[in-house]
């Protein structure tokens, strides 16, 4: 039976080692990929960093035009409620992010990168971090002043925001969770200072919504990551069982051959028809079965 200081010692270990696996996955997805294995190299790495920029650049045309559109319905609805100089600034920072999407889209399909160092995907992290912040802002000035239809706009326009966004930025894992906590948090703030004992307990369950977004999004970046590692790697294995082969032909060739679908040879080495003892036209045609049996001198 362990004694209790053993017992006190292993759960403080255990502490301890969650804690230090969950900081090391922090570190690790805001790094870059938060997926980074000693298996590959750091070319393969940067093939496998342009990919997860292509899959998020790939939807910038749909995504820009969602949120273009989700800024106007917010200047109609709340046009002359809220403050119309903020309104204004914020629709316009709005409309300027996705300008700057769309060239870098634009940019992409002319040239589409083959590589990505970890700078681009620390760009791309804080280009995120910036897009949420201006549409976080949007609940935290406008929602405690207007009513409780209006605040519910807002607040589905906010869920549907965060869920879309993660979802969109996952296969960046560093960029999703920044994006997904920026908006979960600016809209906590804002939830909280409605002042209302209902807000404040919406504001938890948002949170608990967060934390159940920010695991897909690590799940889905895995999932992306493993596929382009084993993509890597069966081009790896192609590439050596090719210079394999090659080596072989070259060493080998005279026992080399070719049959078609009925196992009839097509390509017959020299070699093999000596052996064979037969003429290279009429070994040509024959089935290997037959081509093969070499026959002995009575």
């Amino acid at each position: 039976m362990a004694r209790p200081g053993n017992l006190l010692t292993s759960g403080q270990t255990a502490r301890d080692g969650s804690l230090g696996v969950f900081v090391g996955w922090l570190r690790g997805a805001f790094a870059g990929t938060g997926f980074e294995t000693n298996d590959l190299s750091e070319r393969e790495m940067r093939r496998i960093r342009a990919k997860q920029i292509d899959a998020i650049t790939r939807l910038v045309p749909l995504t820009m035009a969602i949120n273009l559109a989700n800024v106007a319905i917010i200047l109609f609805v709340f046009w002359d409620i809220g403050s119309n100089l903020f309104l204004a600034t914020w629709g316009l920072t709005i409309a300027a992010a996705a300008a700057l999407a769309t060239r870098s889209w634009v940019r992409s399909r002319r040239r589409p990168p083959k590589e990505a160092s970890r700078n681009a995907i620390r760009r791309l992290t804080i280009q995120s971090f910036i897009l949420a912040l201006a549409w976080g802002a949007m609940p935290v000035a406008i929602l405690p002043g207007i009513g409780p239809t209006h605040q519910l706009i807002v607040a589905c326009l906010m869920a549907g925001m965060i869920s879309a966004g993660g979802f969109t930025l996952s296969t960046v894992p560093g960029a999703g969770l920044v994006y997904t906590w920026t908006m979960a948090s600016a809209s906590a703030v804002a939830l909280l200072l409605c002042k209302v004992d209902a807000y404040a307990m919406t504001a938890v369950f948002l949170m608990i919504y967060a934390v159940f977004i920010s695991r897909n999004v690590i799940l889905n970046g895995r999932l992306f990551f493993d596929n382009m590692r084993a993509q890597l790697q069966l081009a790896r294995q192609t590439e050596t069982i090719s210079l394999l082969l090659k080596e072989f032909q070259e060493n080998a060739s005279d026992w080399l051959w070719q049959t078609d679908a009925e196992s009839r040879l097509i390509d017959v080495p020299e070699r093999f028809v000596e052996v064979a003892q037969n003429s290279a036209p009429v070994a040509a045609g024959r089935v290997f079965r037959r081509s093969a049996e070499i026959p002995v001198p009575c």
